[in-house]
This record gives structure tokens, sequence and C-alpha cells, in this order.
């Protein structure tokens, strides 16, 4: 998947960004978020890409997450 605009999309022929995956578990569903550390730079906060890729996952996958949105920042 990419991000652009503040939202994940599926990378459908572009550099991936990352890769959201989804699957069953022992206690019912996983999600799971890599972000490729070549494309995405340490630094800055990835909460805000965290939660444009659950809402992804709620949307392709029907995972149920509900809405989220990133801590505020302290600093």
């Amino acid at each position: 998947m990419t991000f652009e605009a503040g939202a994940c999309r599926p990378a459908e022929g572009r550099e991936p960004d990352g890769v959201l995956s989804f699957g069953p578990s022992g206690v019912g569903g996983f999600v799971r978020l890599a972000l490729d550390p070549d494309r995405i730079p340490a630094g800055p906060p990835v909460a805000p890409l965290a939660v444009a890729a659950f809402a992804l996952a709620d949307e392709r996958f029907g995972a149920g997450i509900g809405p989220l949105e990133p801590a505020r920042a302290v600093r």
C-alpha cells in the first residue's frame, strides 16, 4: 500500500510504502502493518499512517476496527 494526501491506498503499480495484511488468529483475527524503512523515514510519527492503514483494512477487509485517531503530539 501507499500513503498519499493522508490516506492509505493499494499500491496498484506504484512502489509500496509497506504491506498491510489481515488474517485469522487463535483469538479472532489480526491486522498487521509493516512499513518499508527505505520508503518511510525514521523520526516523524507513524501513528497517522497506521490510522490511515487501519481505515483501509476496515474498508477492504471488513476488519471492524472502527474510527481511530492518532494521539495528540505533546512535544
